[in-house]
């Protein structure tokens, strides 16, 4: 007998894009069978292109109808609100994490904010952190 145990990811888990853009949100099923030793098995391959009107959420639900566990995530596309000139400004600092938001008290990692930068305008910068 093994129980068998769903999760599942999504990818990315913050999106930033311009009005009018869309962003494509990926979802990973991980199935764990749970016996004597662990066996994952990853499914790829599950995407949904949006194009929000407004910063929405998107959750996905994966559910094992054997046995009735399920697992959720979300994602999050933010519309960049235009300042001035400037379609986005995403802060970062080097201890900043890559599921941030991107604020002054939530900065990302200077990969993730050159990625998600992507739209014509977007401003990094650098958010103080006084000890």
């Amino acid at each position: 007998m093994y129980s068998l145990i769903v999760d599942v990811t999504v990818a990315p888990i913050n999106s930033f894009i311009c009005s009018g853009q869309s962003a494509t949100i990926s979802a990973i099923l991980h199935l764990f069978k749970l016996q004597d030793t662990l066996v994952a098995r990853c499914f790829n391959g599950k995407y949904v292109t949006v194009s929000p009107a407004t910063t929405t959420s998107y959750v996905v639900t994966a559910t094992n109808t054997a046995n009735g566990c399920s697992a959720t995530a979300t994602a999050n596309v933010a519309i960049a609100t235009p300042q001035t000139n400037v379609c986005n400004v995403l802060y970062v600092t080097p201890s900043g994490s890559s599921s941030a938001i991107g604020s002054k008290s939530d900065p990302l990692d200077l990969i993730t904010a050159m990625n998600l930068g992507s739209c014509v305008g977007t401003v990094v910068k650098m958010a103080i952190v006084i000890m």
